[in-house]
């Protein structure tokens, strides 16, 4: 993860305090490693995961994101310094189904959602891909199972779509639940950019950033190579085996 320095606060500095029901202005956002910056990876990071998710395959269960929350505090001196605050807000999560594949995972259960980890959050929510190929419905998601055949979390029936995502000639677009555009991902010049065009409250914030990193793990898991043989084929294996030793069991590994 990268590091941040006082002289370099974020374009919004958070009053936590408030941070729910502030309302923050359109930025560009930059997935850089593990970290999500505003223009470039030079600037603080605003939010931190602790793996890549731009790398990642189906053999990870659970992936760690936070938002870094800045105050401005003084010394004896007088003199204002940002003071950074990592808060885990949320875990993006992969489960498998019955059979250990996804072929096997209930219609009704999202192969990637998040999970809360705060509750000042929207709440649990996964990508439910509609008829249509190029289109998806961020879904509120009920993880207690209850609903569920299999107790796999499940999506909340008859629920409101919080986003909606269409991909129109390789770029992929963000709405609201009422067809306002809000952002557009940009993967130009070989980074992974989200620009949000409309201005939203911190929850409205944090849920989206996370499910468009959501998004990307799912992207790169079904676009991965197969395992070659040879000695290529070796190192990927052992690159997938440390990747799965990484993961967390449990339902969802």
């Amino acid at each position: 993860m990268s590091s941040d320095t006082p002289d370099q606060p974020p374009p919004y500095d958070d009053d936590p305090s408030n941070d729910v029901n502030k309302t923050l202005e359109p930025a560009i956002l930059l997935l850089a490693a593990q970290s999500i910056h505003a223009e470039s990876a030079t600037s603080a990071s605003l939010y931190q995961l602790n793996r890549g998710v731009a790398d990642l395959t189906y053999a990870t269960s659970e992936v760690e994101f936070s938002r870094v929350d800045r105050s401005v505090r003084t010394n004896s001196s007088d003199e204002p310094t940002v003071r950074p605050r990592v808060r885990h807000i949320y875990d993006l999560k992969h489960q498998k189904g019955i059979l250990g594949t996804l072929s096997s995972l209930p219609s009704d259960s999202p192969a990637f959602f998040i999970e809360a980890m705060s509750r000042k959050t929207l709440g649990c929510m996964g990508l439910k891909k509609s008829a249509l190929r190029s289109q998806w419905r961020a879904l509120p998601v009920d993880i207690t199972g209850k609903a569920s055949k299999y107790n796999f979390p499940a999506f909340v029936k008859d629920a409101k779509p919080l986003f909606e995502i269409r991909e129109k000639k390789g770029r992929y677009e963000w709405s609201d639940s009422e067809g306002n555009a809000i952002a557009v991902e940009d993967d130009g010049e070989g980074q992974r950019r989200l620009l949000v065009t409309a201005s939203l409250q911190r929850d409205t914030m944090d849920a989206l950033v996370a499910l468009w990193c959501c998004r990307l793990w799912q992207y790169n898991a079904e676009h991965q190579e197969p395992l070659y043989s040879g000695m290529d084929g070796v190192r990927r294996k052992f690159a997938l085996a440390k990747e799965m030793g990484n993961g967390k069991g449990g339902i969802y590994g």
